[in-house]
């Protein structure tokens, strides 16, 4: 039995109900959403950690005509999934309409009708079903295409709009969606409508601009997934029980094979079903009984290397998107520089990674600085008295103060200063500032790195990480803070040695010593 996650405790407590079943909750984010995929589904995990368990889900919502799927055309796995005028009526019977107003859900929103617009409007909502999935995340207002503006900008015909805005107890979070098919041009407009409106600016305070990126596959791909092969199975499952229920005997692969040879049910099974099952026994020679079988099957249902191997594709064409549309948003507003050297951050972040992103984008809602100052300890600090601030602040000698991300800060150790090299498009802005004119006097700072090799080598090409007062740190960011044991902390030197802090009360100072990995 699956246990609730936070998310369906916190709605539940919401709409002053006592449980909700699966496919109710189901039907709850798609009324917030307008529609979603079953790899949506798998983002917020409240069926598992993957895919296939979502479909079926959603398979069974479809059953029971609470929901209508379509696909879309020229677009592999892009079935869809949005509420019947059943699934509506059951909502509304199931949640206060006070709640409904609180979130700002229409059920009777009308879908978009455009092929684009709908693949838009989908994975728009990657970044909410993201945040479900969060240990802390409570029910909260998710609105797609919100005016930006309160009227008309003069001799336009519609408002500017992000694609979506989600709005938590700490800040607003503004998600524009590209599907790598806009101009530079256009997302430097979007910037424009942004500063318009007030949500970017120096002063501006609570308010997020995130840009999700993703890379529609167009065509199929030539290694099956595993849901693929989990289907297969589970059909010949089902016959070969009941072929066993009938000889009232158990029954081995050739004596399976030789009963369905003379059966009606053949009919059932497709040429390419019966290769493929061949084939996996062909693999899998140990695969002799029904049990077997039942075994190989939830090995394929829980297998996940069909998704990663399509994430590292993915990923090379993000690192691209980043280097030819976003790597200059500054250079070409440079308005914005006050607005990230002030600690405010714009985001550019992969679709198919927000779970391993999100945590440092909405740090509040995951309890980012308590994970991070598990990693922080876990590397050797004494993490008494340190104080977490977003945006931290550093005074150079009381003549300039210096803004990062967010960070901590200690009254006799100093700062540790968090920026995410690889996302964050500010983050360089802040990070070459403060090495240029701060980084050799001032406080002891602690300038913490989340970022990759190449991101560590453009930022840091002369090799030098120690300065007077501040050295350089990196954590990798391909890895989860959230791991157990955390990741390590290494000088963001090119070294591959884990460092470990030493704070000497005394004198109120940190070093630190390298921890070599050695055999036991």
């Amino acid at each position: 039995m699956q246990s609730k996650t936070y998310f369906e405790k916190s709605l539940c407590e919401s709409a002053g109900l006592f449980s909700l079943r699966k496919k109710q909750m189901d039907l709850f984010l798609l009324s917030q959403a307008g529609m979603i995929t079953y790899q949506q589904l798998a983002y917020c995990r409240l069926h598992g950690k993957t895919e296939a368990a979502g479909r079926l889900s959603l398979k069974a919502l479809e059953n029971d005509n609470l929901v209508q799927a379509k696909r879309l055309p020229n677009q592999y796995l892009s079935k869809y999934y949005f509420l019947t005028p059943k699934g509506r009526a059951l909502l509304r019977s199931l949640f206060p309409a006070a709640l409904l107003d609180y979130l700002q859900i229409t059920l009777e929103r009308r879908l978009p009708t455009g092929t684009q617009q709908i693949y838009h409007r989908i994975r728009t909502n990657d970044f909410y079903f993201a945040y479900v999935a969060s240990p802390n995340s409570r029910p909260v207002p998710w609105i797609p295409e919100q005016r930006l503006l309160p009227s008309s900008i003069p001799g336009k015909d519609a408002p500017p709009r992000c694609d979506g805005l989600l709005l938590t107890a700490h800040t607003k979070y503004y998600i524009e969606q590209d599907n790598n098919t806009q101009s530079e041009s256009i997302l430097h407009q979007k910037l424009r409508h942004y500063q318009q409106a007030g949500i970017l600016g120096e002063k501006s305070s609570g308010n997020i601009l995130v840009f999700c990126l993703a890379f529609p596959r167009k065509c199929a791909p030539a290694a099956k997934p595993s849901f693929s092969l989990y289907r297969v199975l589970l059909h010949f499952s089902k016959i070969w029980s009941l072929f066993e229920e009938d000889a009232k005997i158990p029954l081995d692969y050739q004596q399976f094979l030789q009963v369905l040879e003379t059966s009606s049910i053949k009919k059932t099974i497709s040429a390419n079903e019966m290769q493929i099952f061949q084939t996996l026994h062909s693999r899998y020679p140990e695969m002799d009984t029904l049990a077997d079988v039942h075994s190989l099957k939830k090995m394929y249902l829980n297998d996940t290397s069909y998704s990663d191997m399509q994430d590292k594709e993915t990923d090379t064409l993000f690192q691209k998107r980043i280097h030819t549309h976003f790597q200059h948003i500054y250079s070409a507003n440079p308005s914005l520089i006050a607005h990230a050297l002030n600690g405010n951050p714009i985001f550019a972040v992969p679709s198919h990674r927000l779970p391993l992103y999100q945590p440092y984008i909405m740090p509040f809602e995951y309890g980012f600085a308590k994970q991070l100052l598990k990693c922080l300890l876990y590397n050797g600090l004494n993490t008494d008295g340190w104080e977490y601030q977003r945006p931290l602040r550093v005074s150079n000698c009381g003549q300039r103060t210096y803004c990062f991300c967010h960070g901590f800060f200690h009254k006799e150790y100093g700062c540790i200063a968090c920026e995410h090299l690889t996302i964050d498009l500010s983050s360089r802005i802040r990070v070459q500032n403060y090495l240029q004119t701060g980084a050799e006097s001032g406080c002891p700072v602690f300038l913490l790195l989340f970022a990759s090799d190449q991101d560590i080598s453009d930022i840091n090409t002369n090799q030098k990480v120690f300065y007077r007062n501040t050295i350089l740190l990196q954590i990798d960011c391909s890895q989860s803070l959230y791991l157990n044991p955390p990741p390590d902390i290494f000088l963001a030197d090119g070294s591959k040695h884990p460092v470990m802090f030493e704070c000497d009360e005394f004198y109120g100072q940190i070093r630190f010593v390298t921890r070599k990995e050695t055999l036991i």
